[in-house]
């Protein structure tokens, strides 16, 4: 017996075939952009559910009377996000890199992730006692900025932290024009390979939460605390980032330095990983125009691969 959620799956695909429309050509006259390659209907088309009507020849009522959408689904982004997507979508890997298609054989995980929530449980507060005013007027003006977006605090209130230097750096993100929204690492092109802190799974197929923003000429997509497999163990990183310039694009290793920085360890994760890194300090990250220079640092590793 089909769900609810099948049945109306179903309508749709039956009244866009019967228009002749692709998938992405009826989500180009939507002006949606399809982001998590899931394959129930998009739940932000709830709110505009009568759009679908039109679009397909159909009576008013036909979708948003007979059926429920779902709540949960793809994502809504910007034209501006979409297209910086699309850059990376397109670039090709520069230097030594090369998408792996499967995560090579098991090896030890030394860490024990299953329990693991981070050590900084509220995502945003109280940041302005341990960072000072500088990081509390960044923090209001985020919230200014994103007032009304009811998704963005969702998913930027779920994603995990260990560090109260790696939540200024996605604030600042934020405030540099960056929106939340969930892809698969695979998609773009991201060569690592990214996996189940519990149990080892590649995950690279599965979408996650991520930063995407553009600045500078510069297209990047940024997810943060994931579990990467390397040569001989899995490391969790501070930030996975694909970045593009042009038609060239590169996966790269982002740390932001805590109290234990260990140089030796740097060098040894680079080799496993076969990753490039980028790590700033703590007080650089915290500086104003950190986004600027972090943006630099992207197009000059790009260009000199």
């Amino acid at each position: 017996m089909l769900s609810s959620d099948q049945k109306l799956a179903r309508k749709l695909r039956t009244e866009r075939l019967r228009c002749g429309l692709s998938q992405a050509e009826a989500l180009r006259r939507l002006s949606i952009v399809a982001l998590s390659g899931r394959k129930r209907p998009p739940g932000h088309v709830a709110p505009a559910g009568g759009a679908l009507e039109p679009l397909y020849g159909v009576k008013k009522g036909a979708f948003t009377r007979s059926y429920r959408f779902p709540t949960r689904g793809r994502g809504m982004a910007s034209a501006q996000i979409g297209a910086v997507l699309r850059t990376v979508m397109r670039a090709s890997p520069v230097g030594s890199q090369s998408d792996m298609t499967r995560v090579r054989c098991p090896a030890p995980n030394p860490h024990r992730w299953s329990t693991w929530q981070g050590t900084v449980e509220n995502p945003l507060w109280p940041i302005a006692p341990h960072l000072g005013p500088a990081a509390q007027q960044e923090v209001e003006l985020l919230e200014a900025r994103r007032a009304n977006d009811d998704t963005f605090w969702r998913l930027l209130n779920g994603m995990p932290y260990d560090s109260w230097t790696e939540k200024r750096l996605v604030i600042k993100l934020g405030l540099a024009g960056g929106e939340l929204i969930r892809i698969a690492p695979a998609r773009l092109g991201a060569c690592a390979p990214v996996v189940d802190g519990r149990r080892g799974h590649d995950t690279r197929r599965r979408p996650q939460v991520a930063m995407v923003v553009s600045c500078q000429g510069v297209s990047a997509v940024f997810w943060f605390q994931g579990p990467v497999r390397g040569l001989t163990t899995t490391w969790k990183l501070d930030a996975l980032v694909v970045a593009a310039v042009g038609d060239r694009r590169v996966t790269v290793n982002l740390e932001a330095d805590g109290p234990d920085h260990d140089a030796r360890r740097d060098w040894f994760r680079q080799e496993d990983l076969g990753l490039p890194t980028l790590r700033y300090t703590a007080a650089t990250v915290n500086a104003p125009g950190f986004i600027s220079r972090l943006f630099s640092d992207l197009r000059r590793l790009i260009e000199r691969l």
